[in-house]
């Protein structure tokens, strides 16, 4: 019956499904999915109108006694906050992300003192309107230091075409490796301050 080797490659492969199929399909007992109805009270209505209870006669023994009976507290006066009610606290809290950085694409809307520069400086096509808005953004990011007005005169130079030193170059990327720490401004200024001290000797 089995005398060419595609008759034994496809018996072989037969009983191999056979029993792949019966390994992987064993029918283990599932645990059964169970689903919570989640309530959430109302804290206006969970005030208890009782406040007397009857005693409990129970043929159980409790490790208490029941001589008293298990009243509930009165609800809060209205000079008082009653800690059950949340409501009081939900208004109060400010959903902000103190860690957030504000980029120009990204600028809140809730800003007030959003009129210079605009919104959309970033688009502008213009380079000293750009280097101007460039510079107003400096200042209102990280306020009014020395390096941010190195930074700004820089870019403003470079926008009117106006020719740059090289201790003004300098300059600018000591500032703009205290605002933004980077490797390779790092050693571009390096290498710059080795060239002048070259130069100079």
């Amino acid at each position: 019956m089995f005398h060419r080797k595609w008759h034994w490659i496809l018996a072989a492969l037969f009983v191999l499904s056979i029993g792949g199929f019966g390994f992987f399909n064993t029918r283990t007992q599932q645990e059964p999915i169970k689903i919570y109805k989640m309530v959430i009270p109302n804290p206006k209505t969970r005030a208890i109108t009782e406040t007397n209870t009857e005693r409990t006669k129970s043929s159980v023994q409790h490790e208490h006694d029941h001589d008293h009976p298990h009243g509930t507290l009165p609800p809060a006066s209205n000079d008082e906050v009653d800690w059950r009610d949340d409501s009081a606290f939900d208004s109060t809290l400010v959903k902000k992300d103190s860690w957030k950085q504000t980029y120009p694409q990204q600028a809140s809307t809730d800003d007030t003192d959003d009129t210079y520069p605009p919104r959309d400086w970033y688009k502008t096509e213009d380079p000293e309107l750009h280097a101007e808005y460039f510079y107003a953004q400096l200042l209102k990011q990280f306020g009014d230091i020395p390096e941010v007005h190195i930074i700004g005169e820089h870019k403003l130079q470079i926008a009117k075409k106006v020719p740059i030193t090289d201790d003004q170059w300098i300059k600018y990327l000591e500032a703009s490796q205290v605002l933004w720490p980077n490797e390779k401004n790092a050693e571009l200024l390096e290498a710059l301050q080795k060239e002048k001290v070259e130069a100079h000797q």
